[in-house]
This record gives structure tokens, C-alpha cells and sequence, in this order.
């Protein structure tokens, strides 16, 4: 078992093998890099690292 992490919104998934030893997936788009402690949302992972929101930028938001 490993965790995974969906790219539209940092979800972590568990990703188990199957009977043949093999990781099955999730279907969406996810990354093995976990999102950075501190992000506020909306965030997301580009393909190459997670773009999201300060904790300044998400208050003036509300």
C-alpha cells in the first residue's frame, strides 16, 4: 500500500497491488508528491510542483 494525491485538489488516495503485484491507480490525475504544509485552498498540482494559496492570500479571499 502507498498514498497518492489527486492533482485538482491534494485528496490523498491508498493505492494497493493487485493480484498480479501490481499498484492500481486512481483514475484522475494524482502525484506521489504530497502537498506542502501551509497551502491554503484553491490549490493544485501543475505536473510539476503544487500551486495553491498563502494563508494571507486565503484570507482576503473571504
Amino acid at each position: 500500500m502507498k498514498v497518492v494525491y489527486l492533482w485538482k485538489n491534494g485528496s490523498p488516495v491508498l493505492v494497493y497491488k493487485n493480484e498480479d503485484n501490481e499498484y492500481v491507480y486512481p483514475i484522475d490525475k494524482w502525484t506521489e508528491t504530497k502537498p506542502p504544509s501551509g497551502i491554503h485552498q484553491p490549490f493544485y498540482f501543475d505536473g510539476n510542483q503544487w500551486i495553491g494559496n498563502t494563508r494571507e492570500s486565503w484570507k482576503q479571499m473571504l
